[in-house]
């Protein structure tokens, strides 16, 4: 059997831990057809086009050096140090962002901090108690963490849709009820 290529490899991570190993999803997610992302990672396709990655690239929310095997994860600016968990905020990250461009200002903290999903650091404190190398995190940790993040953007979705059909004093009494209850 052939080796994996650095592309197949980290396509592959992406596919297994952000989209918990739904191809068609992933293939969904970066605007490219499915069989497109299979053959990839079956490494029939060996070298696709500088569009196909660019659209990973984008969609995914990492540089194409990445992808390409150029450069390592950016996990330093991760809240835990791994690589799956860097793919899940990088993806996940942009998306909230999406939706918190609806508020502003005080009103985004408010509501980021009302929807913050507890199981994403309930995860870290997991790892960081137990000494695990995240790197090596069991598999159920990872899954966890990405349902916890996928929870946290319908959450915030769905507050956001809620937000747009408010009135001015509806909104005014909605961020004054989450201040008394964020603090």
């Amino acid at each position: 059997m052939a080796r994996k290529s650095v592309l197949q490899a980290r396509l592959g991570q992406i596919v297994e831990v952000v989209f918990g190993g739904n191809q068609k999803a992933a293939a969904t997610a970066a605007g490219v057809p499915a069989p497109t992302l299979h053959r990839i990672l079956k490494g029939e396709i060996a070298n696709p086009g500088v569009g196909s990655l660019e659209r990973f690239a984008r969609a995914y929310r990492v540089p194409v050096s990445w992808l390409l095997g150029e450069t390592d994860a950016d996990v330093h600016t991760a809240r835990v140090p791994a690589t799956w968990w860097w793919l899940l905020e990088s993806y996940y990250g942009h998306r909230v962002a999406v939706h918190m461009r609806h508020f502003s200002g005080d009103v985004a903290a408010k509501v980021a901090e009302a929807t913050h999903q507890q199981g994403i650091a309930l995860v870290a404190r997991l790892l960081i108690a137990s000494g695990i190398d995240p790197e090596r995190a069991p598999s159920r940790w990872v899954e966890r963490a990405a349902a916890e993040f996928q929870l946290g953007l319908e959450r915030l979705s769905a507050v956001a849709e809620v937000w747009l059909r408010l009135k001015t004093s509806e909104r005014r009494q909605l961020i004054a009820d989450l201040s008394r209850e964020v603090g």
